[in-house]
């Protein structure tokens, strides 16, 4: 089985590739913030974005809504989602198009039961809220799925160092006061299966045809850009892909 280790800003086991300390340059996701410098994996890169989206007045973050499944018209062309909200059902009109990008389902018992029975002994320290909705609302409009039993374990007990200002903001973490993060062993990173998409971050149906107007990024698909089911791609590549396609997905959204 696959073994995590030592995760921080300047990677792990450094030394068995020549390389000291002194050396030692931080890896590429680790981003830094106020106050303290503690490198961080996700909220640092986040933030930035954040911060471009609210920049924007033809752009609203809408927080506490949960995606349920996906509007089609008569001819299968994704024109909306349906959502739960804080107020019930919403629904909301997409013009030019949806990308998903949910997270994938390392919270997602049912769809582990479905598709990926190996991970069921693994909890996992990931967001709770990450429980394959995205996949499964494609599901419904005919999406292919690729790549479901593929996963990253982590098999031994692991320390990580957070910054406390996201405490209360990534709500399913565990740390203590100054940040730390015990993780034990049998834990679940997260899932590498998912939707199939092409070159164009276009979702494909059971028949290799893009579905209309609708896109994916990140762990929602099962693309493996490492060719081989099992292998981890290490999460500066997932960022760059998420990236990369998530990228990809708002040109072609943005000139349809």
């Amino acid at each position: 089985g696959a073994v995590g280790g030592c995760l921080d800003a300047t990677g792990c086991e450094y030394e068995k590739f020549g390389v000291k300390l002194e050396e030692a340059v931080p890896r590429t996701h680790w981003a830094k913030a106020t106050p303290d410098n503690t490198a961080n994996s996700g909220p640092e890169l986040f933030d930035p974005l954040k911060a471009c989206i609210d920049a924007q007045s033809t752009i609203e973050a809408v927080y506490e809504t949960a995606l349920k499944r996906l509007v089609t018209n008569a001819d299968g062309v994704v024109v909306g989602i349906e959502a739960e909200g804080k107020n019930g059902t919403e629904f909301y009109k997409a013009n030019k198009g949806v990308m998903l990008a949910t997270g994938g389902f390392p919270a997602g018992l049912e769809m582990q039961e479905r598709f990926c029975q190996d991970a069921l002994d693994y909890a996992t320290y990931m967001s709770d809220v990450c429980t394959g909705d995205g996949i499964k609302a494609a599901m419904g409009v005919g999406a292919d799925l690729y790549n479901m039993c593929n996963y990253y374990p982590i098999e031994v007990a692991q320390s990580y160092h957070y910054n406390v200002q996201y405490n209360d903001v990534y709500h399913s973490w565990n740390m203590d006061k100054e940040g730390y993060m015990e993780v034990p062993a049998m834990n679940l990173a997260e899932t590498h299966g998912g939707l199939a998409i092409n070159a164009d971050a276009q979702v494909l149906d059971v028949w290799g045809q893009p579905i209309e107007h609708l896109y994916c990024s990140g762990c929602d698909t099962g693309t493996n850009i490492f060719g081989i089911p099992g292998n981890y791609p290490g999460c500066g590549c997932y960022v760059s892909f998420s990236i990369a396609f998530g990228r990809i997905a708002g040109e072609k959204m943005a000139t349809a």
